[in-house]
């Protein structure tokens, strides 16, 4: 072989290695740093045919939090966790021991916590302090981050936005150390939220647990042990045979059927939080899309808080898991995603707002319930 054509091959070569490596730098530089884009690549259903008055405050930006690579056609799923601030003083000493659900067969016991679920819709007319449960208004929920840390007895709600018209149905499963998890239980649709009524449609905002449900809100009590929350979201064409009897109480699932479901529907997400909404209330828009017969959502209305962006199979429904962490005390798993040089928005879209705001100077601290976030003159400079 002649000393040119050798030389050519091994330049061939090591090029390609440099093109290699720098791939892979620049995908882990873009784990690393999330990508801030404007709300139009994230969200854009059919709410722009929709018409309606302009949009009267800027464009919202979103945060990528997971990102992978597309290459199929894919769908947006907008999803909205709202919070009472404080909820937890007027809950958790409300909420009674879970009653052994109707669904659960006899050998079940409550004793073993991964036999129970946490995410409950409780009883208004049954529990004690129902009265103070009343007290806590639609109008005080905060939108809040899918990172952010919920405190065992808060009071929970969500709104959800589709692509499509189909059938929606949410399991709740808890999450426990060492990757287990709680059986699967049916929380949406029940009798007693929406009246059963899981139909949803392009531009229509669905609340879940709804106004008119008692109460109109989730009430997270948590097990020992328990680090989060999964929420697994199917959005399906057509109702699911097996999940068209409902109960008062949340259905209990088998493993094996939702394990199912995940292989068939499930296909790679990313997770875009909005940028410095969190601790909104809700507007008068989302108010009257979200009633029965209300006008749909336009384009100046506000925009989920979470978008999901699925790959999607024509035909198959569509599922997405939402992580739910619950507040610890333990250190985060994955302290990474906040970095030195996050900005203070950054952050509120990754977690939230802080539980508490110390301000020294040009210095502000964030403190969370596992963890304390520096910054000086709006980035991060620490992490404890």
């Amino acid at each position: 072989m002649p000393i040119w054509s050798e030389q050519r091959r091994r330049f061939g070569t090591f090029v390609t290695i440099v093109a290699a490596v720098a791939s892979l730098i620049v995908n882990c530089l873009g784990q690393i740093r999330p990508t801030i884009i404007d709300a139009g690549e994230v969200f854009d259903t059919s709410r722009s045919s929709h018409g309606g008055r302009a949009r009267s405050r800027p464009r919202p930006k979103y945060i990528g939090v997971s990102r992978v690579s597309q290459r199929a056609a894919t769908s947006e799923v907008g999803i909205t966790l709202w919070q009472a601030p404080d909820s937890e003083t007027k809950t958790a000493r409300s909420i009674p021991s879970q009653p052994a659900d109707k669904n659960t067969a006899p050998n079940d016991s409550d004793s073993d916590p991964l036999k129970t679920h946490a995410l409950t819709h409780p009883d208004s007319g049954t529990i004690p302090g129902a009265s103070a449960i009343s007290m806590i208004a639609l109008d005080d929920f905060e939108r809040t981050s899918a990172g952010s840390s919920f405190t065992p007895g808060a009071s929970v709600r969500l709104t959800v936005e589709v692509p499509r018209a189909g059938f929606l149905y949410v399991i709740d499963r808890e999450k426990y150390r060492g990757d287990r998890l709680g059986d699967p239980y049916l929380i949406f649709p029940t009798r007693r939220t929406n009246g059963g009524d899981n139909s949803v449609s392009p531009g229509r905002l669905v609340e879940i647990p709804s106004r008119d449900d008692q109460p109109p809100f989730f009430v997270l009590a948590a097990k020992p042990g328990e680090i989060g929350e999964l929420l697994t979201l199917i959005v399906a064409q057509k109702p699911i045979p097996e999940l068209m009897a409902l109960h008062n109480e949340p259905l209990k699932l088998s493993r094996d059927q939702v394990n199912r479901w995940e292989r068939l529907w499930g296909t790679q997400s990313e997770r875009y939080e909005m940028i410095g909404s969190a601790g909104e209330h809700r507007t008068h828009e989302e108010k009257a899309a979200a009633e029965r017969g209300g006008p749909p959502l336009t384009s100046g209305a506000p925009l989920p808080q979470t978008v999901f962006r699925v790959s999607k199979r024509a035909g198959d429904p569509l599922l997405i898991n939402v992580p739910l962490v619950v507040a610890t005390g333990r250190p985060p798993a994955n302290p990474s995603e906040i970095v030195t040089g996050q900005t203070v928005d950054e952050v509120r879209a990754m977690l939230g707002n802080p539980s508490r705001i110390a301000t020294v100077g040009t210095k502000r601290i964030f403190f969370y319930p596992d963890m304390k976030i520096t910054f000086i003159n709006g980035r991060v400079t620490d992490v404890e």
